[in-house]
């Protein structure tokens, strides 16, 4: 995770901080947001700070994406140990307001290209069938369909798309 900030003309990767709690939080509340991802729609901003804090410099803490224009927090992404996978999974949450822009694709070969120098052979990303942006997303980035999922995890089926270091 050394490797961090990763910067773009728009956009920064860096590590999270204490300071985007109530952003974060915000982001983690949203429906909109939350629609294809699940989780819990509780805006905490001290459990935040202290989730934050636990997970500084683990390989799978949470990263920020910044927008560069003004330095604002506009969402995080990072990689998750997918167990129904057994493999590295990509995830990327952008607020709203910068849905259909592109930023999710810039976000996307950042983090594929960032997972390649941490060791990461395959990446992988779980996507709702009826998340039409972060299929897009997932094309546009060079990542392939790899099958269709269903488990308890994903029990309305989810799209699995892959990428491999080549």
């Amino acid at each position: 995770m050394n490797d961090l900030p990763i910067t773009t003309e728009r956009i920064t990767l860096r590590h999270l901080c204490e300071n985007d709690a109530e952003d974060f939080a915000s982001l983690e509340s949203d429906k909109a947001v939350k629609k294809h991802i699940g989780g819990i729609l509780k805006k905490d901003i001290e459990k935040t700070k202290t989730l934050i804090s636990k997970l500084k410099g683990d390989i799978y803490s949470p990263i920020a994406i910044t927008y560069n224009q003004n330095s604002q927090f506009i969402g995080r992404c990072g990689f998750t140990n997918n167990s129904v996978l057994n493999d590295i999974e990509i995830n990327i949450v952008i607020k709203k307001e910068f849905w259909g822009k592109g930023i999710g694709q810039e976000t996307c070969h950042l983090l594929l290209r960032h997972g390649y120098k941490l060791g990461f052979k395959k990446i992988y990303a779980v996507v709702s069938p009826d998340n039409v942006g972060s299929i897009k997303m997932c094309n546009k980035s060079g990542m392939v369909y790899y099958k269709k999922m269903i488990s308890n995890d994903y029990s309305n089926g989810h799209n699995i798309y892959c990428s491999e270091q080549e």
